[in-house]
């Protein structure tokens, strides 16, 4: 890299680009992605629960079962998979 500052008439090229510098661009660049970054269109979304909180208001237990994140043998968790 050390021919791109070599004193050369294009040396001011790639030095500079229509007078911003280098740094300054790939920090404008940096915050103009982060301010403008999208989700994904359709995030896939964790298994809702039969009911909220520890008392089932069917049967009146307390921390009883939910939803069993078994499926296919495997525990699954947002896309990830782990087997025991």
């Amino acid at each position: 890299m050390s021919f791109l500052y070599r004193k050369t008439s294009l040396s001011r090229f790639f030095t500079t680009v229509s007078g911003i510098s280098k740094n300054e661009t790939k920090s404008s660049i940096s915050k103009e992605n982060l301010s403008k970054k999208k989700k994904h269109p359709d995030p896939r979304k964790s298994p809702k629960s039969e009911f909220e909180g520890d008392v089932n208001p069917e049967t009146g237990e307390i921390g009883g079962p939910k939803t069993d994140p078994l499926i296919h043998g495997d525990y699954s968790f947002k896309g990830r998979t782990v087997d025991f």
